[in-house]
């Protein structure tokens, strides 16, 4: 029998410019309830386009302004602080993190099916405390972050976590300034530094630019807004590498930290997944 000790469950559903008729806001709560089991939900939704902004829509909602500098984990991160400071957090809370996209791509991988997952009929037996619950991407080999090695990462539109856990790991946001690690007009998108490996710099470069570096030829995804460098996008896409530094760091910690990681990646693992295209065509 599956026994259930936590008693509240925070969701922060992020968007940029938030639209209360979001057809993610009814899916989330359709997930959460059948995720677990909870005395009471709690909804904060934060929307990175708003500042110095707070409404209580109503008993259980909350609108709240976000933070844009590294897109959701920034937002989450104000998200989370709020949480924390006002609803005394304990180790019974959990908490799902969601931004408005997590209902709208269709991967190579699962498509939108793997939504199924974030279930309690398909997980053995949970006890919420050092959990994360997700589904796990991976690349072809080992990489490095700020000193830990991983390979799996929990894809960040939608992911679970026990408070025990986010305190541990909060701020989510990568805690290394942009000068330490792009380098400026003219020069290469990653200026070389201690904090990222080499390798991880090759894949990101394969994805947001579409960049095949001979050297990696192992990984040939591309993001589905990928463009070539210019100075015009460079701005652009250090945020965004920002952002994917933050997805990838807070996963390496969960690792490190040896979090119950539960993976809702039921599917067969493709050969070519690392080098055939990520998305599906709508």
């Amino acid at each position: 029998m599956v026994t259930y000790f936590n008693k509240r469950t925070f969701i922060l559903y992020l968007s940029y410019g938030l639209n209360l008729s979001d057809s993610g806001l009814k899916r989330i709560d359709e997930i959460s309830s059948n995720l677990i089991e909870s005395s009471e939900k709690i909804y904060i939704l934060i929307d990175n386009k708003r500042s110095n902004y707070y409404s209580k829509l109503d008993d259980r909602t909350h609108l709240i302004s976000g933070d844009n500098t590294t897109l959701e984990f920034s937002g989450w991160d104000v998200g989370y602080k709020f949480i924390d400071d006002n609803f005394n957090l304990n180790v019974n809370d959990i908490i799902i993190f969601a931004n408005d996209t997590f209902d709208k791509r269709n991967y190579s991988d699962g498509g939108r099916e793997y939504l199924k997952y974030f279930d309690k009929k398909y997980l053995e037996k949970i006890i919420f405390s050092n959990l994360a619950i997700g589904y796990m991407d991976d690349f072809p080999k080992t990489v490095n972050l700020m000193g830990i090695e991983y390979k799996s990462w929990i894809r960040s539109n939608i992911f679970v976590i026990s408070y025990d856990l986010a305190k541990k790991i909060y701020p989510l946001s990568f805690p290394i300034a942009r000068d330490y690690i792009f380098g400026t007009v003219q020069e290469r998108f990653f200026k070389p530094n201690m904090y990222i490996s080499e390798n991880w710099m090759a894949y990101i470069s394969s994805w947001l630019f579409g960049h095949e570096d001979p050297n990696y030829p192992e990984y040939r995804l591309r993001w589905l807004k990928f463009e070539v460098l210019s100075e015009e996008n460079r701005s652009f896409f250090q945020k965004k590498c920002l952002a994917i530094l933050s997805e990838h760091y807070l996963s390496a910690r969960l690792h490190y930290l040896g979090a119950n990681i539960i993976n809702l990646n039921k599917f067969p693992l493709r050969v070519k997944r690392h080098i055939e295209p990520y998305y599906k065509n709508d």
